[in-house]
């Protein structure tokens, strides 16, 4: 069976590095999850066995790597795990993407609305981010 990536509320990721103590990783995980926080990006702690993912909420095809990686390194030791697999193992695991888009591409939309103030911009042609507002200054931006 599976492994599932879990959300794990806040308050749980307080009470596990409270109990583990402040130079624990679930101490460290929560110091990660308040920093990206307090830089307006949209994060959230995940459990996945025996480690929290500190990101965005992953997207079915993001959840399914990361659970297939897991599977295939979870009894590996150490940062072996971390080396021996690669983007020809993802590929083998999950088969051939069906396309593939940059960074640049991805980040790419025609409606952007400030997650801080809701002001939209909207172009005819797909645009990158617009941060930082010209309204507020936020970072924070959605798809809208």
């Amino acid at each position: 069976m599976l492994t599932k990536l879990r959300p794990i509320p806040h308050d749980e990721l307080g009470r596990l590095a409270a109990g583990a103590g402040p130079d624990s990783y679930a101490a460290g995980m929560l110091t990660e999850l308040r920093e990206r926080r307090a830089r307006d990006e949209q994060v959230f702690a995940f459990r996945l066995g025996e480690f929290i993912v500190i990101g965005p909420t992953p997207s079915p095809e993001e959840e399914l790597q990361l659970t297939l990686a897991y599977e295939a390194t979870k009894d590996l030791k150490g940062s072996k795990a971390l080396e021996l697999i690669t983007d020809a193992d993802v590929v083998e695991m999950v088969g051939e993407p069906d396309e593939i888009i940059t960074e640049a591409e991805r980040m790419r939309a025609r409606r952007w609305i400030c997650s801080t103030c809701a002001e939209i911009i909207e172009s005819a042609d797909p645009i990158p981010v617009p941060a930082p507002c010209k309204r507020c200054g936020g970072i924070a931006f959605r798809t809208g």
